[in-house]
C-alpha cells in the first residue's frame, strides 16, 4: 500500500522537486533527439546481430568474439517477445536516466545533496551522454552501472555492509555489460589501499562480495568457453 504521508513529504522538499525537474529535463532532451529511422553503425549492428541470434537462432556471422554478451542477452529477452530496434532504443534511453538518477546519488553520497543535483543536472545536458543515448552500444548502459558500482560500494564501506554484497553483483554485471568495467575495480582498490593501507583485508563482506561476483560471472565464463574456446 502507498503511504500518502510519504508522497507528500517527499514533494514537500524542494530538493526532490529538482530532481524530478532534473530528471524530467533530461528525458525531454533526449527525446528531443531521438531518431528511430536512423541507420545503425557497425558496432549496434553486431549487438543487434547477436541478440537476434540468442532469441531466434540465425546466424550470428559477423559478431565479434571479443565483445561482451550482456547488452546483446538483454536485447534477445525483449526480441521474443516482439521487441524491435525501437524498443532496444528505449532501452538505452531508460539506462541513460537512470545514469542521471544515479549521478545526483554518487554526488549526494561523496558530499551533499547540493552537489549531487549539480552533478546530474550537467550529466542531463552533456552532450556525449546525450549523443550515446542515441546508440544502441555498451556506452550508456556500462557507465550507468559503473556509477551504481561506485555508489554500492561507498554507501556499503561506509554506510551499511549489507550494500557490499550488491557491489560484487553489479561488478560482475559490470563486466558482463562492458570488460573496461575491470579498471574502476583497479581504482577502488587503489583507493583502500591508499586510505585503508591492508585494513579492508579483514572486511569479510569484501570477500563475500568478491565470491558473489565470481558466482555471478561464472555462466558467462562457462559460456564463452563453450562458444569460443
Amino acid at each position: 500500500m502507498l503511504d500518502l504521508n510519504k508522497i507528500k513529504e517527499f514533494f514537500k522538499k524542494p530538493s526532490n522537486l529538482i530532481l524530478i525537474g532534473i530528471l524530467i529535463l533530461a528525458l525531454v532532451i533526449r527525446l528531443y533527439y531521438f531518431n528511430t529511422n536512423q541507420a545503425v553503425w557497425w558496432d549496434e549492428a553486431e549487438y543487434l546481430l547477436e541478440a537476434k541470434h540468442l532469441a531466434f537462432g540465425t546466424p550470428n556471422t559477423g559478431f565479434g568474439e571479443v565483445r561482451p554478451i550482456l547488452l546483446s542477452f538483454i536485447l534477445s529477452l525483449f526480441y521474443r517477445f516482439g521487441g524491435t530496434e525501437i524498443t532496444s532504443r528505449i532501452i538505452i534511453l531508460l539506462f541513460s536516466i537512470l545514469g542521471v538518477y544515479l549521478t545526483y546519488l554518487v554526488g549526494k553520497e561523496f558530499f551533499n545533496k547540493n552537489v549531487g543535483l549539480i552533478a546530474a543536472f550537467l550529466l542531463s545536458i552533456f552532450y556525449l551522454d546525450v549523443f550515446n543515448t542515441l546508440r544502441i552500444l555498451v556506452d550508456i548502459p556500462g557507465t550507468t552501472i559503473i556509477l551504481l558500482i561506485i555508489y554500492l560500494f561507498w554507501k556499503g564501506y561506509y554506510s551499511n555492509k549489507k550494500y557490499i554484497y550488491w557491489f560484487g553483483i553489479a561488478f560482475a554485471i559490470g563486466f558482463m555489460m562492458r570488460f573496461t568495467t575491470v579498471l574502476y575495480l583497479l581504482a577502488i582498490l587503489l583507493y583502500l589501499l591508499i586510505t585503508e593501507q591492508l585494513r579492508f583485508l579483514k572486511v569479510k563482506e569484501l570477500l563475500i562480495a568478491g565470491i558473489l561476483s565470481f558466482l555471478v560471472a561464472l555462466p558467462y565464463f562457462i559460456w564463452s568457453q563453450l562458444t569460443y574456446g
